[in-house]
């Protein structure tokens, strides 16, 4: 039985959430899915508002020992509250999920950080669909479907912000 949700008091430090098992932690503002990452099994974040996906370098060692970066990709990263870190690098994973394989590329990050799927590895696998309501939104729309008509729109009526 888990005890997640009350104040207990351990030595004299009052913890709000005390967890049985991993399944049990304390992510419910989250939304999280296993994976096979190169066969082994990984919990992910689905982190819709990220342009990309991330690991850090620790868990990328844990799951594919010496796994090969692409150092010619390092980028820098903005995350919420706009601390920005440098990647080492880029690493391809094979990934599989509901028995769908696909290469996933992780932008890799020397940073203690939950590993995480950008929005568009969370719509590629269908791990998140979207509602026929919601639109894509593009600097570079066409006029070919119903979306990007409403993206041409949109960039019209406040063209003095693009």
């Amino acid at each position: 039985m888990s005890n997640a949700g009350h104040f207990r008091c351990i030595k004299n430090i009052y913890v709000y959430c005390v967890i049985d098992s991993v399944d049990d932690l304390c992510v419910k503002d989250d939304i999280h899915t296993y994976l096979l990452l190169n066969g082994l099994k990984a919990l992910l974040k689905l982190d819709t508002g990220a342009k990309c996906n991330v690991m850090s370098l620790t868990s990328l060692q844990g799951i594919t020992g010496q796994q090969k970066l692409d150092k010619s990709r390092k980028v820098k990263l903005v995350g919420f509250g706009d601390h920005i870190v440098t990647s080492v690098g880029v690493a391809a994973l094979d990934c599989q999920h509901n028995n769908q394989k696909h290469m996933l590329e992780l932008h890799i990050v020397n940073w203690n950080v939950r590993t995480f799927l950008g929005l568009k590895d969370c719509l590629h696998p269908g791990l998140i669909n979207l509602s026929e309501d919601v639109h894509e939104l593009t600097t570079q729309p066409t006029a070919t479907d119903s979306a990007n008509r409403v993206t041409l729109e949109i960039l019209k009526e406040y063209s003095d912000l693009v």
